[in-house]
């Protein structure tokens, strides 16, 4: 007879119907799971920064680059109470930023699609993946908030499959167990 090879499998379980909670809970509440990442962010910049500047500080002696290292330490505290002092702005301004950051991809996709084309087979895929990105790139800018919502599903989704992929090893674990011990 063999012994129970997976002990404690209904942790993994318990995990994986934690993440099948918070999956649906992203899904639910966009804007609220943004809001919450943004608060986790916050609170790790300023206690990345401050061990940073700590790190900075009592190595200034062996370390040539300190002040770097202090700097950004800083730089880490500054945007950690920034974003704890305003997370919603800061959430719609970062969707802004990464809507326009796809705006300028888009471009320069389609002008190399133009400017190559004598050197390309077909110009079609580049050139469709720039207009499609130049659209969705504008209109994640000039609607940040429909932007904040796709980023919270794609977390939702990924955190909701994660789960059920945990509770089907779960199941699996206690399978074996089972038959193991028949």
């Amino acid at each position: 007879m063999q012994k129970t090879i997976f002990k404690d499998w209904w942790l993994v379980a318990l995990k994986g119907g934690l993440a099948v909670v918070l999956g649906i809970l992203a899904l639910a509440m966009p804007r609220d799971t943004i809001h919450m990442l943004t608060v986790i962010f916050g609170i790790f910049s300023l206690i990345g920064g401050s061990f940073l500047m700590t790190f900075a500080i009592t190595n200034r002696q062996t370390l040539g680059h300190w002040k770097v290292i202090l700097f950004e330490g800083v730089i880490d505290i500054v945007l950690g109470v920034f974003l704890l002092v305003n997370p919603e702005l800061t959430a719609y301004l970062l969707t802004m930023v990464f809507g326009a950051w796809m705006i300028v991809g888009a471009l320069f996709q389609i002008w190399f699609a133009i400017r190559h084309r004598s050197e390309m087979k077909s110009i079609g895929l580049p050139l469709t993946n720039g207009i499609v990105t130049l659209c969705l790139g504008a209109a994640i800018t000039f609607h940040p908030l429909s932007g904040i919502v796709v980023l919270s599903w794609i977390i939702g989704f990924t955190v909701l499959l994660f789960g059920g992929l945990l509770l089907v090893l779960a199941l699996q674990m206690r399978t074996h167990n089972l038959n193991a011990n028949e």
